[in-house]
C-alpha cells in the first residue's frame, strides 16, 4: 500500500490553481481583501492587544458619547451576546466605562476610560499607517473610490 501512495504523487510540484472562476466574482476578491486587511491589522496591532471588533468599538464610542450595546450591536452588524463578550473584555482591560442610562435603566451607555483614550489615541496612528501602508497600491483618488464603492455596496440605502 505504501508504494502505491507514492505512485499517486505528482512527480513534480504543481502549479497554483486556477482561481480565474473565483477572481470573476466580487464576494470572493472582498472577502480575500478583508482577510489580507485583517491580517495585516493583526500583526499590526498584536503588541497594543487590540482586535478589529475592539478597535471598532472604541472608535465609535469616542465618537458617539451617548452609545449603548444595542447601538453598537447594530452599528457593527455585531449578534448582541458576541458584542457583550467584546465589552466586557474592554471593561474589564479599563479601557471602557459602562453606566446606567438615566432616562432608562435597563440600558447602559458606554464611553472610553481615560486608558481607553489614551490607547485609541495610539492604535489610530498605527492603523491610519497601516492603511495607508497595505493600499499603497491605490492612489488617493483609487482609495476614496474603492471606499465608496463598498460603502454602496453594504451601507444604507
Amino acid at each position: 500500500m505504501a508504494g502505491r501512495r507514492q505512485e499517486l504523487k505528482p512527480a513534480r510540484r504543481r502549479e497554483a490553481l486556477d482561481q480565474s472562476a473565483l477572481r470573476r466574482l466580487a464576494g470572493y476578491n472582498i472577502r480575500r481583501a478583508d482577510v489580507h486587511m485583517n491580517q495585516h491589522f493583526a500583526r499590526t496591532l498584536a503588541k497594543l492587544r487590540v482586535r478589529p471588533a475592539e478597535y471598532s468599538v472604541m472608535l465609535l464610542l469616542d465618537s458617539n458619547p451617548l452609545a449603548t450595546q444595542a447601538d453598537l450591536a447594530a452599528a457593527l452588524s455585531i449578534q448582541r451576546p458576541n458584542l457583550v463578550g467584546l465589552i466586557l473584555r474592554l471593561e474589564r482591560r479599563g479601557l471602557l466605562r459602562r453606566e446606567p442610562y438615566e432616562h432608562d435603566r435597563r440600558h447602559h451607555i458606554l464611553s472610553l476610560a481615560p486608558k481607553g483614550e489614551s490607547l485609541l489615541a495610539k492604535v489610530n496612528r498605527v492603523v491610519r499607517d497601516m492603511d495607508r501602508r497595505v493600499t499603497r497600491c491605490w492612489t488617493e483618488r483609487e482609495r476614496a473610490q474603492v471606499n465608496a464603492l463598498l460603502l454602496r455596496l453594504y451601507g444604507p440605502g
